[in-house]
């Protein structure tokens, strides 16, 4: 169970550890398969934090162009803090 634990807490899925878990039981030595596994989750990593990165930015940059602005009526049809480019919400 720690095996299948340690798996989770490192991201693979369950069908994942389950193929880890089956090229062992045939004799099979998995750990070519798991580096696969690791570098292939390691650029989805690497994808996510860049995709998190651009979006922490930008919803900053909505707040920042919104500071100070009176807190009357919002402009836009639903609210303009979304609708509206940073840049037009001033």
């Amino acid at each position: 169970i720690h095996f299948v634990l340690r798996a989770k807490q490192l991201g693979f899925t369950l069908n994942e550890i389950l193929d880890v878990m089956a090229l062992r039981e045939d004799d099979t030595d998995p750990c070519e398969h798991v580096a696969s596994l690791i570098e292939s989750r390691l650029a989805e990593i690497e994808i996510r934090i860049r995709n998190l990165a651009e979006m922490k930015i930008e919803l900053e940059t909505v707040r920042d162009s919104n500071k100070g602005t009176s807190a009357g009526p919002c402009r836009g049809t639903i609210c303009h803090l979304i609708e509206e480019e940073p840049s037009q919400s001033r």
